[in-house]
């Protein structure tokens, strides 16, 4: 199977019963279905991209409306910002921590507001345990 004369796969037959040579017409026709084979698998691959940039529009579009329908309040546009990242990017947790003046010892800050965005609702604040750590939670602090 061929894309853009590049190799992507095989189609093998085999005969056992009666080992033969296959007739011109049947390799023909076994051409046309690697044909069709390359043509699904190229459609699926562009679905694909198509959906993952549809999600990457979603995740952009989450994060400008609200903006939009917060625009003296950062907490709810932070909570996107990290609510996005986690779900576009598989991550099972995600923390985003905003720093004014100086950077406390150890880079981290003082204290953190976990709120989590993710199915598990066990999951508490500053609770890292159990379902919290295997749930997909989204951190922000304003």
């Amino acid at each position: 199977m061929l894309r853009d004369g590049l190799a992507i796969g095989t189609i093998t037959l085999h005969t056992w019963a009666t080992p033969r040579p296959f007739t011109d017409a049947q390799i023909e026709l076994l051409k046309t279905f690697a044909d069709q084979a390359v043509i699904a698998i190229e459609n699926v691959r562009l679905f694909k991209e198509t959906r993952e940039a549809l999600e990457q529009q979603t995740a952009m579009s989450e994060i400008l409306r609200a903006i939009s329908t917060s625009p003296t309040e950062l907490q709810p546009v932070l909570d996107a910002v990290v609510k996005s990242a986690v779900r576009f990017c598989g991550a099972h947790d995600a923390e985003l921590y905003r720093l004014d003046g100086n950077r406390p010892e150890g880079g981290r800050p003082p204290r953190a507001d976990f709120r989590p965005h993710g199915p598990f609702d066990s999951c508490r604040a500053g609770d890292r345990r159990g379902a919290c750590r295997a749930g997909t939670a989204g951190r922000s602090r304003g």
